[in-house]
């Protein structure tokens, strides 16, 4: 007996070790804050310093700036008042939560239309996570095999570890987090003396006008391929020229055109004459800067006007995050992919601001003397008439309209240097009944570093028209 003690009682003792280690691992979850935390330290942005939320649950003050960051770059979500700080993530939720810090807001049923998902236990999947975790199936945030994958079982640490090693394989290359590569690019562009660039758009622009008997309306389709070559020269200075060739309901129209900008004043000329309309946005410009918070790019509207080159602030502002994509080679050399998706909403708000900046600007000084004339408006009820009029049309225009854009910059991995670009843009708006949907496809690329660029000579008789 006392033999079986001394046996018994060391198992006794070994078997309550593992046990509870076992307990205390089991234990480990997860919380819903502590995962918050984990990914915007991977990250590594910057922690909000906008502290103002609605949540009444959270109750140490140390998480705030986390949550609050993760909060405003949508990657949490809370319900109504509450946050639940300590509640413990559940895997689907998880990759969800990933999924958002990528920059991805709304799955594009397209790009993961032939993921297969080969967890045995896929349908236990709930519907609102399903396009989450194809999307994050085919970036590899998680490994995609034919075992359980258990989306509502709750995260453990050693799967967050896991779930973020993964995940930074896709926000972090090299040390670089996609943003900071950007800003590289957009660094190494800024200390060239000269640089060309060239591409072409393809756009398709569909207009559907109600009928009067309100039956099928007239449909107008107009298709549109526009070849562009610029050059860049320091300081500010752009000179771009696109020819374009379009298709409407079968009757080809083709059209060339010459943008000359510098210091933000902008020269344009038709190929239909030979005279130069110049417009200073100088004024315009430092109101947005003033209005929006942020020193606004040349290439910020248009790949025209520098292939749209973002400051961390701008994409901030756009509602864009960056995020890499599979690097690919590129005439024998290795290039980073970089992909900027916009926010809607963040978008819109920030084209009402520039718009009515425009508009101000439109309805006064010189260009108003201008428009008057042509309208035939004669006196000042007729002006605040027309005022109105344009103000609610532009902001119909803007409260109905959606938009999709993405970008794809290619970035050299040897010296930072962007190589090209792909836009992709969708948008559609409909104003006093007719709809219209543009459709745009664009590639781009830059060369020609340092070389000599040439210029056209602008004359000093040109048609005035300021902002």
């Amino acid at each position: 007996m006392k033999i079986l003690k001394r046996i018994t009682l060391p198992v006794l003792i070994f078997t309550l070790i593992l046990s509870s280690f076992a307990y205390g691992q089991e234990a480990e979850k997860m919380t819903r804050t502590n995962f918050t935390k984990e990914i915007i330290n991977t990250m590594e942005v910057e922690i909000s310093e906008d502290l103002d939320l609605n949540f009444n649950d959270i109750l140490n003050e140390d998480d705030i700036p986390y949550i609050a960051t993760a909060f405003n770059r949508k990657i949490v979500k809370g319900d109504g008042s509450n946050f639940y700080p300590e509640r413990a993530v559940t895997k689907e939720e998880a990759v969800i939560m990933l999924v958002r810090a990528l920059g991805v807001i709304n799955i594009d049923s397209d790009e993961i239309s032939e993921v297969e998902v080969k967890f045995s236990d896929s349908e236990k999947i709930s519907p609102w996570a399903k396009s989450f975790i194809s999307y994050a199936v085919k970036y590899e945030i998680i490994e995609n095999n034919e075992g359980n994958f258990a989306p509502q079982k709750e995260l453990t640490v050693l799967e967050s570890k896991e779930m973020l090693n993964n995940f930074k394989e896709a926000f972090v290359r090299d040390g670089l987090t996609a943003a900071d590569l950007l800003q590289l690019a957009n660094d190494h562009l800024t200390n060239q003396d000269s640089y060309k660039f060239k591409g072409s758009m393809d756009m398709t622009t569909e207009v559907n006008i109600p009928t009067e008997d309100n039956d099928v309306p007239t449909k107008e389709v107009l298709e549109t391929k526009m070849d562009q070559e610029g050059v860049f020269k320091a300081p500010n200075t752009i000179y771009v020229v696109s020819n374009s060739t379009t298709d409407i309901n079968g009757e080809i129209i083709e059209a060339m055109s010459e943008v000359y900008m510098k210091d933000n004043i902008m020269y344009i000329r038709s190929g239909e004459t030979e005279d130069w309309m110049k417009m200073d946005l100088n004024n315009i410009m430092l109101e947005l800067q003033s209005s929006l918070g942020v020193g606004m790019n040349t290439g910020v509207t248009s790949p025209e006007q520098g292939f749209g080159q973002f400051s961390s602030e701008e994409l901030e502002l756009f509602g864009m995050y960056a995020r890499y994509s599979e690097n690919v080679n590129i005439d024998d050399k290795e290039h980073y992919v970089v992909k900027l998706d916009i926010d809607s909403e963040a978008f819109k708000e920030v084209y009402t601001e520039i718009i009515n900046e425009v508009m101000d600007n439109m309805l006064e000084g010189e260009m108003w003397e201008q428009m008057k004339e042509a309208e035939g408006i004669q006196n000042e009820a007729q002006e605040e008439s027309f005022k109105n009029i344009m103000r609610e049309t532009m902001n119909q225009t803007i409260s109905n309209m959606e938009i999709e854009m993405s970008q794809e910059y290619y970035i050299n991995k040897e010296d930072k240097s962007y190589d090209k670009l792909n836009l992709k843009q969708l948008m559609s708006t409909t104003v006093a009944g007719v709809e219209t949907k543009v459709d745009m496809d664009g590639d781009y690329e830059y060369y020609g570093f340092g070389e000599e660029v040439s210029l056209p000579e602008i004359p000093e008789n040109v048609v005035e028209m300021n902002f």
